[in-house]
C-alpha cells in the first residue's frame, strides 16, 4: 500500500514600503556636483529584495546644458551622502522633463531599510534661475527587483524646487591720476579694477592684461598682482602673484596661479 504525503510549499513574499524623506527647496550653485534633489527611503519586511533597476522623472526648467551628470546613490543609514554609496550615473544633458531607466544593484535584508538618494551636477556655465524637480506624488520612483515583491508606494511631493544660481560678474576701472614713477621704486599701481560677485561667491583662478606705453625690456623689473577687498590701494593688500617685467611694450601678461 502506497502513503503520499502532500507538503505545502510556503512562499514568503518580499513586502516593500516606499516614502519620500523630505528634501528643502535651495539654490544649486553653478559648478557643484552631487546636489540632491529626491530621496526615496525603502523599507523591506518578511524577506531579503534585490533591486535590479532604479527609473524617476526629473521635471523643472533645465535644458541640456544644465546637468552633466545625475546619479543615484545609496545610504542604509541616513538621508545624506555621509557615507553613501554610489550605484550608477549617467549624463544628464537632457531638457526637462526627462525620465531615466538605469541599471541598478542593491539587496536589502529583511527587516532592512535604506534610502536611494537621486543627485545632479550643475554646470559652471548652466542657466541662471533655471530649476530642477522631482514630484514623488505625481512621478514616483519606480524600481526594479529580481523578485517582483509586495509593495505599498507611499511617495508623496516631498522635495523642494531646487534652482540654479549663477555667479554675477561686473567688472569697473578704478580712477588712477597719472603720475609720475621713480627709477628704484617698487608696487607702483598702473591700473586697478573692481570686481563686484552677486548671487553667489566667485573663484577666480587666472588674469590677464597687457600693458602698452613706450617703456622697454629695461625697464620694469616685476610686475605684480594685488587683491585689496576694502580700498584700492596696495596699502592693507594680499600679494597674489607677480612676473619679470623685462618686456618692450606692448606685452601681454597672463597669469595662471591666481586663486581668490
Amino acid at each position: 500500500m502506497l502513503a503520499f504525503c502532500l507538503v505545502p510549499v510556503i512562499s514568503f513574499a518580499q513586502n516593500v514600503t516606499l516614502s519620500s524623506s523630505p528634501v528643502a527647496s535651495a539654490n544649486l550653485t553653478g559648478g557643484t556636483n552631487n546636489n540632491i534633489v529626491y530621496v526615496v527611503k525603502m523599507d523591506v519586511t518578511v524577506a531579503p529584495v534585490s533591486v535590479n533597476t532604479i527609473q524617476f522623472t526629473l521635471t523643472g526648467t533645465h535644458d541640456d546644458n544644465d546637468l552633466p551628470n545625475v546619479a543615484v546613490y545609496f545610504n542604509a543609514v541616513t538621508p545624506d551622502l555621509s557615507g553613501a554609496t554610489q550605484l550608477v550615473g549617467t549624463i544628464g544633458t537632457w531638457v526637462a522633463p526627462h525620465t531615466y531607466i538605469l541599471p541598478a544593484n542593491r539587496t536589502i535584508g529583511a527587516g532592512g531599510s535604506g534610502y536611494f538618494m537621486i543627485t545632479v551636477d550643475v554646470a559652471a556655465s548652466a542657466t541662471n534661475g533655471n530649476t530642477v524637480k522631482l514630484n514623488g506624488a505625481v512621478n514616483p520612483v519606480l524600481f526594479g527587483y529580481t523578485t517582483v515583491p509586495a509593495l505599498t508606494n507611499n511617495q508623496t511631493d516631498a522635495a523642494g524646487i531646487q534652482t540654479i544660481q549663477i555667479a554675477g560678474v561686473t567688472l569697473t576701472t578704478t580712477a588712477l591720476v597719472a603720475a609720475s614713477i621713480m627709477q628704484g621704486t617698487s608696487n607702483n599701481p598702473v591700473y586697478v579694477v573692481k570686481m563686484d560677485a552677486v548671487i553667489t561667491g566667485v573663484t577666480i583662478n587666472s588674469i590677464q592684461f597687457t600693458l602698452t606705453g613706450t617703456h622697454d625690456n629695461n625697464d620694469l623689473t616685476t610686475i605684480s598682482i594685488y587683491f585689496n577687498d576694502v580700498n584700492p590701494t596696495v596699502t592693507g593688500a594680499t600679494f597674489l602673484n607677480s612676473s619679470p617685467g623685462n618686456f618692450a611694450a606692448p606685452h601681454t601678461y597672463t597669469f595662471r596661479s591666481v586663486e581668490l
